[in-house]
C-alpha cells in the first residue's frame, strides 16, 4: 500500500499519523497552527485599531466585513477551528525514553526527590 507504514505488529500505519505521533511531527504541527493563529490575531488586531484613523475608516472596514459574509465567516470557523484543535491537543501522550523536563520531572518524583 502506498503511503503506508508495516510495524513490528503488522499494523498499518498511515505516514501522516506516524509523523503526528513523534515529537518533531508534533512541533511542526505546533508551530504551524501557532503561526496561523498569530496572523489571525494580527489581522483582527490591525481591523481593531481602525478606530483610531476616524469614524470613516471604521466604517468602511464595517461595511467591507458585512458586505462579505462569506469571506468573513469562512475565515473564522473553519481555519481557527481547525487551528485550535490540534494547537490545544494534549492527550498524545509523551514518548517513552524522552528526557524533557516533565520526563526529568517524573524520575525525581518516583525517586522521591
Amino acid at each position: 500500500m502506498a503511503g503506508t507504514v508495516r510495524t513490528p505488529g503488522d499494523h498499518a500505519v498511515a505516514w501522516p499519523v506516524r509523523f503526528y505521533a513523534s515529537t518533531i511531527g508534533r512541533k511542526v504541527v505546533m508551530a504551524l497552527t501557532g503561526a496561523l493563529l498569530v496572523g489571525f490575531l494580527l489581522v483582527h488586531m490591525g481591523g481593531n485599531l481602525l478606530i483610531h484613523r476616524g469614524p470613516a475608516a471604521i466604517n468602511d472596514y464595517a461595511v467591507f466585513l458585512k458586505s462579505n459574509l462569506a469571506v468573513l465567516w469562512g475565515v473564522r470557523s473553519l481555519p481557527l477551528a481547525c487551528c485550535r484543535a490540534p494547537h490545544s491537543r494534549r492527550d498524545v501522550p509523551e514518548p517513552p525514553g524522552r528526557g524533557g523536563s516533565s520526563g526529568a520531572l517524573r524520575q525525581a518524583n518516583q525517586a522521591g526527590g
